[in-house]
């Protein structure tokens, strides 16, 4: 088979302090292959994929070989790798709002990318075009290709990011999160999609997520990360029924069943940080069965069924295999306290009316209409939908970021002004608000500890010792570590950005949510869109 990706040693470190953000990955795929990837936030995956890319942020060095197609791409010059990027190799990002312009429309975006991705004509582009948005099934064609980026729902936005990269045929695809921002049907319909182009043209590709279900799904071989380390690899039915590192049996362990009444409980501690990492296994503080040589010496890679594994002791002595079952995490359930939210007969639209439709008489149809709800003191509602539905536009009518049309929205009895800027902020602080994209939330100028200081000082007066044994709670709770305070988002991964944002939304609550350790006991309520 031709082999498409050889990666040999990869690392990559941070300068001038030499830390370690990804550590010795080889893997190698070959055509019509996937590799799927897993692993916990911060571990490495997208520095990873970046790296395959040969597009490192300043401040990051890699090390070894990244040979896509024989060229290797951590010692190509510049003008090469932008030749090859799109054509040989393409990466659909975590977050596909950053791959976009705001000032471009989405057909400028597909024009732009066909112009200098392939040799077609301009009419065989549109036509390219309109194939792309019909194959990921993007509604209203016309409509959509005449928006820009922010009239899209998240999902719509991730759809246009993989048909961009898509679009000038490459032979190898890299997948960060592609599906998280979808719906469950469009999600279904898309990794189809990426399936059949797979087989179809012999596409490799390196998909990365922290959905273990969807890694199953759509990978021939599996790797998994953790700390920057890719402890075990193998074809893709080995590694999930008879995994051999205990960190690979503990993260499938962790996976949350959808008809189960119980949430299983989380792998124990937190994985280190580059200026944590040990001198010996990585895992060994988090598994406990680490022996003085697991704590002193750095396993070495063990070939196991067409695949290796790095760990001392290896299957029979995993995580998952060696425990009694786990104590699980009650799911909750509605609180009969007073109604906390109350909305009725509210009307939103996303369209603003301009004043000559107005005069006209056009009025553009709403995004969501109808909508009543009753929320209790300690109640969770879920709102779930395909992608552009309004469940966003709900949520951030709710807070005020989008006046509806029509229609009240009540807070404990109060009728809330439409704009957020006409509430008090004792209103603002009950209602918070965790983004789909956490970067929406995220001063990139601000560590983290800015970040957390400011609702907290804002809201509850705090300072000095007080606010630093606060920060140090809250920061736990999201599972981040201390040193996490000092870094800026642009540092963090996806993941990790997203704790930070969920961290920020519930510092208001801090006394009463990270003090008794659960939302529901605080009496939080809580709307959730998926």
């Amino acid at each position: 088979m031709s082999i498409v990706l050889s990666v040999e040693n990869l690392g990559v470190r941070l300068e001038p302090s030499g830390l370690a953000i990804v550590s010795d990955v080889s893997l190698s795929l070959s055509r019509g292959e996937t590799l799927g990837i897993v692993g916990e936030s911060g571990c490495g995956k997208s520095t990873l994929l970046t790296a395959l890319m040969g597009g490192l942020r300043k401040g990051l060095v890699a090390t070894g070989k990244a040979q896509v197609d024989g060229i290797d791409m951590l010692a190509a010059p510049p003008k090469m790798i932008r030749r090859l990027c799109g054509k040989a190799v393409a990466l659909v990002p975590q977050n596909a709002a950053v791959t976009l312009t705001p000032s471009m429309t989405i057909r400028a975006h597909f024009e732009e990318q066909l112009a200098l991705k392939t040799d077609l004509g301009p009419q065989a582009r549109a036509a390219r075009t309109a194939d792309l948005v019909d194959l990921l099934r993007l509604p209203d064609a016309v409509g959509i290709l005449r928006r820009y980026p922010h009239q899209l729902s998240g999902g719509q936005q991730q759809r246009v990011g993989i048909a961009l990269a898509l679009a000038g045929a490459p032979g190898l695809l890299l997948l960060d999160e592609p599906t998280t921002a979808l719906d469950v049907q469009t999600k279904d319909a898309i990794l189809d999609v990426l399936h059949n182009i797979a087989e179809r043209e012999r596409l490799a590709m390196v998909y990365v997520s922290h959905d273990i279900g969807v890694i199953a799904r759509m990978s021939s071989r599996i790797g998994v990360m953790y700390a920057g380390e890719l402890v075990e690899e193998g074809p893709a039915s080995e590694v999930l029924h008879h995994p051999k590192h205990p960190y690979a049996e503990g993260l499938l362990a962790s996976v949350p069943r959808i008809l189960a009444s119980s949430l299983p409980r989380a792998l124990p501690g937190t994985p280190p940080g580059p200026t944590e990492r040990p001198g010996g296994c990585v895992f060994a503080p988090r598994c406990d069965s680490a022996t003085e040589l697991c704590k002193r010496e750095r396993p070495r890679r063990a070939d196991a069924q067409e695949g290796f594994v790095a760990c001392h002791h290896p299957r029979g002595r995993g995580y998952a295999a060696r425990t009694a079952p786990r104590p699980s995490a009650t799911l909750p359930h509605k609180n009969a306290g007073r109604t906390r939210l109350d909305l009725r007969g509210v009307e939103i639209a996303w369209a603003r009316t301009r004043l000559l439709d107005r005069l006209r008489g056009h009025i553009p149809p709403p995004t969501a209409t109808g909508i009543d709800l009753t929320l209790s003191a300690g109640e969770v509602l879920g709102l779930i939908g395909e992608s552009g539905s309004g469940k966003s536009t709900i949520l951030r009518a709710i807070a005020g970021l989008w006046p509806p049309r029509s229609g009240d929205i009540a807070l404990n009895g109060q009728s809330l002004p439409r704009h957020i800027q006409a509430r008090d902020g004792n209103q603002r602080r009950h209602i918070q608000m965790i983004f789909q994209n956490p970067e929406e939330s995220l001063n990139p100028r601000q560590d983290v500890r800015g970040i957390l200081t400011r609702p907290l000082v804002w809201y509850h007066g705090l300072s000095g010792a007080r606010l630093d044994a606060e920060l140090c709670r809250l920061i736990d709770a999201v599972r981040l570590s201390k040193s996490h305070l000092s870094c800026l988002p642009g540092a963090l991964s996806g993941g990790e950005k997203q704790r930070v944002a969920i961290a920020r939304a519930l510092a208001v609550s801090f006394q009463q949510v990270v003090h008794s350790g659960r939302i529901r006991e605080a009496g939080v309520t809580t709307l959730q869109a998926f």
